[in-house]
């Protein structure tokens, strides 16, 4: 399938906020923890999938050995990626559809058709993707097993992110340019009563208990909502306004990237307080924790790299560089999966002999 118009680094899902966000400046010295980039003691096993929108292609890395594996090619220009519960493919989402990538092999089946493809959750059973498709106004469900659409899900905004709750049961969506956070039923592949929110919602996450959801907003604040009362809680206060997060596995901490800034802030949700901003690389926009919870793998959308954070220290780690240009999202597997590219033979100097 030919690729759509040509890419910008920064994904549909962001909107015109983040041109609020380049607006907003670099960090002074005195807002970035004084730490210099180290190699970590012992970096987790598994493999990080990196999307790149510019290069059009997704990028294995092994974390432990920091190895880069050879790029996937896609036929379109992507940006977003999950991995179904079995770790055998990946989804990823872009300007023409949906791409499945068989992970074990490398290799890339036909795109299904669905323009404007941003955002992509693949329920507990592995069965259905959903996909937001934010200027067609819907959420779209996939049928994984036949990678056929089904009925799209109609909004009457623009639904941008979406985040499965823990039990598979339903799923939270962002809906910016209505203000709102609509639950839809993964059972009945319905949409619910939407919460309205008196903030701008921009990416969603839920902790491990099901019980919080934690959105990033264009007004440097973090919102807590409860989804069983569906109450908004007092927000947390940030340094700079924030566009991705992630939760660790026990539910405690948040991390939030400042792409404008060129940092990550962990926060701590008990106290409801946030660390001094990390310096990380150029234009910090995926986070995705390591399966033993213990670093935390930042995608840099300008310096091409993902920078290891360890999460006890907050300290970042010797940044691993890869060729794919304008990473925009990663997934990580606990397994070790890196297929890298042949050696190159040397060539070896001629012999004379007389």
């Amino acid at each position: 399938m030919g690729r759509s118009g040509p890419p910008c680094r920064w994904p549909g899902a962001l909107l015109g906020a983040t041109w609020l966000l380049l607006a907003a400046g670099v960090p002074t010295s005195s807002e970035v923890e004084a730490q210099e980039a180290q190699p970590p003691a012992a970096l987790p096993q598994g493999t990080g999938y990196v999307v790149a929108s510019i290069s059009a292609d997704v990028t294995p890395v092994d974390l432990a050995t920091s190895a880069v594996g050879a790029p996937i090619a896609l036929d379109q220009f992507p940006d977003s990626i999950a991995v179904t519960p079995d770790e055998r493919t990946a989804y990823v989402t872009g300007g023409d559809g949906i791409t499945p990538v068989v992970l074990g092999a490398g290799t890339t089946d036909e795109t299904i058709p669905a323009i404007g493809s941003v955002r992509i959750v693949i329920t507990n059973d592995g069965q259905t993707a959903l996909v937001t498709r934010p200027d067609h106004s819907m959420v779209l469900p996939i049928d994984l097993s036949t990678n056929e659409a089904g009925a799209p899900i109609v909004f009457d905004g623009s639904p941008t992110d979406i985040a499965l709750d823990p039990d598979g049961t339903t799923a939270w969506v962002t809906v910016p340019d209505r203000q709102r956070i609509t639950p839809i039923d993964v059972a009945t592949q319905s949409r619910g009563v939407p919460i309205t929110a008196p903030f701008t919602p921009q990416d969603i996450a839920i902790t491990a208990s099901g019980s919080t959801a934690y959105v990033t907003t264009d007004d440097s604040t973090l919102q807590s909502v409860d989804l069983a009362t569906r109450l908004i809680g007092d927000p947390i206060s940030l340094s700079r306004p924030a566009f991705g997060i992630t939760i660790t596995p026990d539910g405690t901490r948040a991390l939030v990237a400042h792409p404008s800034a060129n940092t990550v802030t962990q926060v701590d949700l008990g106290s409801r307080t946030a660390s001094q901003p990390i310096q990380v690389g150029d234009g910090p926009r995926a986070l995705a924790i390591s399966s033993d919870g213990g670093f935390v793998f930042v995608a840099n959308n300008f310096s091409n790299d993902l920078t290891p954070i360890e999460m006890t220290s907050n300290a970042p780690g010797e940044p691993i560089a890869f060729s794919a240009d304008g990473p925009t999202d990663l997934a990580i597997v606990p397994a070790a999966r890196v297929a890298l590219p042949p050696a190159v033979p040397v060539p070896t100097a001629p012999s004379f002999t007389g």
